[in-house]
């Protein structure tokens, strides 16, 4: 399961000669994915300039051995 979340605050403050406004905003996001097929010690995630990019590599599987079974 991967779990991404961001948790924002801020606001800004404007002063007029008639007027001051403050406001502040905080949120939460949380998003949850099932995850298969992937190697979890290779994941990698890196923020920049505002998007995120996560890496999800592949689980290397080898393909079956051919086995020569002998019937008696």
């Amino acid at each position: 399961m991967l779990s991404i979340t961001l948790e924002q605050s801020g606001g800004f403050d404007e002063e007029r000669e008639q007027f001051v406004r403050k406001e502040r905003y905080r949120g939460r996001l949380e998003r949850h994915f099932a995850l298969e097929n992937v190697d979890a010690e290779r994941i990698k995630a890196k923020f920049k300039d505002g998007l995120l990019t996560v890496t999800l590599p592949k689980l290397r599987r080898t393909p079956p051995s051919g086995r020569r079974i002998d019937i008696e």
